[in-house]
């Protein structure tokens, strides 16, 4: 069949999380991330935020839409990052023992 690559997975506050990437790979699905630092792109914050919504209604949420670390190189939510480790890792791992 042909590859399939899912670029619309990653919604925090509509409980679309990392968990997601397990299924994709159990399905053989490629995923695409949006945004990787805090910053520019403003991918952190909601796709509503083209509607106007103020700064302050951003600030209430206080949950990140797609963005997986902060300025600094923190991790937004460490367990998330742990999750993706884990995923790639194993993929990484069966690919040497091939």
């Amino acid at each position: 069949g042909r590859p399939l690559l899912c670029t619309e997975y990653m919604a925090r506050p509509r409980n679309s999380t990392f968990a997601s990437l397990s299924y994709f790979k159990r399905h053989h699905i490629g995923a695409f991330s949006w945004g990787l630092v805090k910053g520019r792109t403003q991918t952190n914050e909601p796709w509503s935020s083209w509607k106007g919504t103020t700064a302050s209604e951003f600030r209430k949420a206080r949950v990140w839409f797609h963005d997986i670390l902060w300025t600094d190189g923190k991790p937004y939510r460490p367990l998330e990052v742990l999750q993706i480790c884990k995923v790639t890792r194993e993929n990484k791992s069966k690919r040497e023992n091939m």
